[in-house]
């Protein structure tokens, strides 16, 4: 079996509650089980950070016509393949995934919504 995550958090690498936490927590319980696992998390200024072994993997257009490189990382706490998804403008700052240093939402936190609801 092959299974992949898709999440904005992942302990140890970021978190801002228990999503983080189970993020980690059961990729790491299926690897054991023997199943293939993947995660992909965004490529934030303080993951990017945390890593060893980045690769470039490729790049994704996306439709608006913007693209993001597709990244390979490791760290020594986790023990499945991780992915990044790096999309400067969006993840190459400063704070948490959801908010600034002062506890603002990005003003761009609509984006990944309004993409999710397209596609629904």
């Amino acid at each position: 079996m092959r299974v992949l995550f898709a999440t904005s958090e992942l302990f140890p690498l970021i978190k801002t509650g228990g999503l983080g936490d189970v993020a980690f927590s059961l990729p790491n319980a299926l690897v054991e089980l023997g199943v293939d696992v993947r995660v992909v998390v965004p490529a934030y200024r303080r993951v990017l950070s945390n890593v060893d072994q980045l690769r470039v993997l490729g790049w994704l257009a996306l439709a608006d016509g913007r693209e993001v490189r597709i990244l390979s990382a490791t760290h020594p706490a986790i023990n499945f393949t991780l992915l990044l998804i790096d999309a400067a403008p969006l993840f190459d700052r400063d704070g948490l995934p959801y908010t600034d240093d002062q506890g603002h939402d990005w003003a761009d936190n609509q984006i990944g919504r309004a993409s999710c609801r397209e596609r629904v």
